[in-house]
C-alpha cells in the first residue's frame, strides 16, 4: 500500500490525483459544474451579442491555459478544493446556517478570477456576499499576484465585482464585493477528502439496499455510520483554517483602505469582517458547551494558511 507521501509524489507532475481523491473529484466535480452559473441564464439582463462576446473570451482564456501545461493534477485539485469547499459550506455548516455558496459562472471564474460567492442571509431579505478565490497551492509567485490584484483594487477605490449573478430575485451584476483567498495544503485536503468520499459511499449504500435485502439492524447500523461520518466532517479543522484565512484578510484589507483613505471599501470589508468574527465566536462558543476545544496548532502547520499569513504581514508594505 502506497504511503500519502509517495502517492502525492507520483501525482504531482502527472494528470492525476492520489487515487481517493480522483474518485471523489470524479463525483463532485461534475456537480460543482452544473451549479456553477449559466451565462445565458442572463440573456435580458445582457444581450445575446454580449455573452457570446463574454463566451468567446473564456473559450480563448481557456486555450491559452491549456497551452500554457498547466499540470492537469494542479487543476483538478483547485476544482477538488472548491468542491469540498461547497460541500463545506452547503451541507456542514463550515461558515454557519446563514451562509450558502454560490459557484462564478465561467466569466467571473476566468475573467474576474472568483471561484465562488458566498452570500450570507442577514434576515429581512438583507444579504452581504465575500468573492472566493481558491488557492491550494504552495506557489507564492501565485499567491503574491492575487494578493496585489486585491491591492491595486483598494489603492484604485475599487472593490471586485461579479458580471454574472444570480439570487432570489436578483439577476444581474454584483458589485462592490470584498474578495478573498482561501486554501490549505495537501493534508488537510487529503483528510477531508477521505471523510466525504467514505460518507458519500455509505450512503449510496443505503440507498442501494432494496427492501428485500438486508435487514432493519443493516440498515439502522449504516445511519449510524452516516450520522459520525457528517459530524467529523461538520468538525473537521479545515473550516477553521477557512474562517482563519477570511478573518486575517478581512482584517488587514480593512486596516489598509482606511490607511488609504477608501472609505467605503473599508466599511465593506469591515462588515464580512464582523460577519466572520461573529460565526467564529458562535463556534468557539459551541464547542465549549461540548468541552472540546479547536486546534490551532493544525491551524498554524498548514502550509498555505502559512503562506496567507506571510504575504498578509507584507501587504502593506510600499503603499
Amino acid at each position: 500500500m502506497k504511503t500519502f507521501e509517495q502517492e502525492r509524489a507520483l501525482s504531482g507532475n502527472s494528470e492525476r490525483l492520489p487515487e481517493h481523491e480522483e474518485a471523489l473529484y470524479a463525483i463532485l466535480a461534475p456537480e460543482i459544474a452544473k451549479k456553477a452559473l449559466a451565462m445565458d441564464s442572463l440573456e435580458g439582463v445582457y444581450t445575446k451579442e454580449v455573452i457570446d462576446r463574454d463566451k468567446a473570451q473564456v473559450e480563448a482564456l481557456k486555450e491559452k491555459f491549456a497551452r500554457g501545461g498547466t499540470p492537469e493534477a494542479s487543476r483538478k485539485g483547485g476544482k477538488l478544493f472548491e468542491a469540498i469547499t461547497y460541500e463545506g459550506i452547503e451541507n456542514a455548516g463550515f461558515l454557519g446556517g446563514d451562509a450558502s455558496y454560490i459557484p462564478a459562472s465561467p466569466y467571473d471564474d476566468y475573467i474576474n478570477k472568483i471561484d465562488g460567492i458566498v452570500e450570507f442571509e442577514e434576515g429581512k431579505g438583507s444579504r452581504s456576499h465575500v468573492a472566493l478565490g481558491i488557492d491550494v497551492t504552495k506557489n507564492r509567485v501565485d499567491l503574491f499576484d492575487k494578493f496585489s490584484a486585491i491591492k491595486n483594487g483598494i489603492d484604485e477605490g475599487k472593490l471586485s465585482f461579479v458580471k454574472y449573478f444570480v439570487s432570489d430575485n436578483f439577476r444581474g451584476e454584483l458589485r462592490n464585493v470584498s474578495r478573498v483567498i482561501i486554501g490549505a495544503d495537501e493534508r488537510m485536503t487529503e483528510d477531508i477528502s477521505h471523510l466525504i468520499l467514505g460518507n458519500i459511499r455509505l450512503r449510496e449504500t443505503l440507498r442501494g439496499l432494496g427492501k428485500e435485502e438486508g435487514s432493519d439492524g443493516m440498515r439502522e447500523n449504516l445511519r449510524k455510520k452516516i450520522e459520525e461520518a457528517s459530524a467529523k466532517i461538520g468538525e473537521h479543522p479545515l473550516q477553521w483554517i477557512i474562517l482563519s484565512e477570511m478573518k486575517d484578510q478581512l482584517g488587514v484589507f480593512r486596516d489598509y483602505a482606511l490607511q488609504k483613505g477608501r472609505a467605503h471599501i473599508a466599511e465593506e470589508y469591515g462588515k464580512i469582517y464582523e460577519i466572520v468574527e461573529d460565526i467564529i465566536k458562535s463556534k468557539e462558543e459551541d464547542l465549549m458547551d461540548t468541552g472540546k476545544k479547536r486546534n490551532d496548532e493544525v491551524i498554524r502547520e498548514d502550509q498555505v494558511y502559512r503562506l496567507i499569513k506571510e504575504e498578509l504581514k507584507n501587504f502593506s508594505q510600499g503603499s
